[in-house]
């Protein structure tokens, strides 16, 4: 099939299939969105926006909010819709390379729901001019080293994205599509929200004006009765909503989170994690309904955003060790993290470890990270990190947090296999179901006794 160009205009939703070459799972474009309920298949969207953050093409969302409802009402499992919005000097090109590792992720997510929960994976990749489009930033921002001085021009319309129109009914359109009842039996679908550098100060601000929005339009009422997992307001009770928001290297000012935390303090928003509507024996804990995580080595969003304000602005929410509620380290542990006993279609696993001893609403995990790919042919093994809470007994929506450079090496360098491990397993504390160690709660983590 001839690959496809930009504008898509209408021609926004795309189906990848994929096939076994030797060891390796290809994916392979569809010429024409796949059924619904097809197997081994995920979906991707593409809605564009313009330098005035309004839609480049309306009928994208129109395109995107069927078909979610069209895969709920059909697939007996129902569907998982993740959706990105890049940074800085990337764009919704076919080629971009933002969007080519955010199709490797929907496709590791698509096999971890093939091994287990068999979820449609629907995936919306949310695109702006991360470059200039016009005047004389258009050519600076094709220059190696010159391309610096374009921040300010992007930082704007980044701002300008986040404040538009386009991106809250993004939102609120997509919480609507996942979390609405569609007259069927399927769940509401679990939707995560992903932003990297400006696309996270985007994604940020949005989500801040639409919690102060006195009608709250990014809750829908829960008919969920006795769930694993309760999102609560003190206005409004129990509510569906997103069930993450992760910013992974955001380039937001610290202003945006600190706003964000007081917001939902006042508001009383909490997520709760009830043992006994998942069928497991473990203590219940608060996941995070957002988190915040930067590189220690990310100097883009640390010296680079500082020198783009002439420094009059004191850091983004990731280099701000007042903001943090978590420190991350390697841990002295040995990972333990054996292979499941069913296909891991050639992909690398993750484990994850609850704490037993503490019972407190914010626990204490250990994440055991592969140390390699698969391509290697080599016995997969892992390193385990800890993360541990400031306070444990404080029990906080927003968690933010630094990591080292070994998962995420730089700036730009998210999508690696061991970042990629780590984004499926925030998303599982987050209480999503995204893991590679078995089928249903029991299996999404390990309750251990953590040294």
């Amino acid at each position: 099939m001839t690959e496809p160009r930009r504008p898509y205009r209408d021609d926004n939703l795309f189906t990848f299939g994929h096939r076994w070459d030797g060891p390796r799972l290809v994916s392979e474009l569809l010429a024409a969105p796949g059924p619904p309920n097809g197997s081994e298949q995920f979906d991707l969207a593409i809605v564009e926006l313009n330098d005035e953050g309004g839609f480049a093409h309306p009928s994208q969302l129109e395109n995107l909010g069927e078909r979610i409802r069209l895969v709920r009402e059909n697939n007996p499992s129902g569907a998982i819709v993740v959706g990105f919005v890049h940074g800085w000097q990337n764009n919704a090109d076919w080629h971009n390379a933002n969007l080519g590792s955010f199709r490797r992720l929907l496709k590791a997510l698509m096999v971890r729901e093939t091994e287990a929960h068999q979820r449609r994976v629907i995936g919306v990749y949310v695109g702006w001019n991360g470059r200039p489009v016009k005047g004389v930033g258009k050519w600076l921002g094709r220059i190696p080293g010159i391309r610096l001085a374009t921040f300010r021009n992007r930082y704007r319309a980044a701002g300008r994205a986040g404040q538009g129109e386009a991106l809250s009914e993004i939102l609120v359109d997509l919480t609507s599509a996942c979390k609405a009842d569609t007259g069927e039996s399927s769940d509401p679908a679990p939707l995560i929200l992903i932003g990297h550098s400006m696309g996270a100060f985007i994604l940020q601000h949005t989500f801040l004006e639409l919690l102060e929005h006195p009608d709250t339009p990014l809750v829908v009422p829960s008919r969920r009765g006795n769930a694993a997992i309760t999102i609560s307001t003190t206005d409004h009770g129990a509510v569906s909503t997103p069930d993450l928001l992760l910013s992974l290297n955001s380039a937001a000012e610290r202003g945006v989170a600190a706003d964000i935390i007081q917001t939902t303090r006042a508001q009383g928003w909490k997520k709760r994690f009830d043992p006994s509507g998942a069928g497991v024996n473990v203590a219940p804990y608060d996941p995070p309904l957002l988190v915040s995580v930067t590189s220690s080595e990310d100097q883009a969003t640390n010296w680079v955003w500082r020198a783009g304000h002439f420094f009059q602005e004191p850091s983004t929410d990731g280099h701000d060790p007042q903001l943090a509620t978590h420190d991350f380290t390697k841990s002295p542990a040995m990972a333990d993290c054996p292979r499941a006993d069913y296909p891991d279609f050639g992909q690398p696993w993750h484990c994850l470890h609850k704490d037993a001893r503490n019972q407190s609403p914010t626990p204490r995990f250990r994440i055991d990270l592969p140390d390699h790919d698969r391509s290697s042919g080599e016995d997969l093994t892992h390193t385990a990190y800890d993360l541990i809470p400031k306070d444990p007994n404080t029990a906080a929506p927003f968690w933010l947090f630094q990591i080292p450079g070994e998962i995420v090496q730089d700036h730009s360098d998210i999508f690696n296999y061991k970042a990629a491990s780590f984004t499926l397993a925030l998303i599982q504390m987050s209480g999503v179901l995204a893991s590679s160690a078995g089928p249903g709660w029991a299996a999404n983590f390990s309750e251990v006794s953590l040294d």
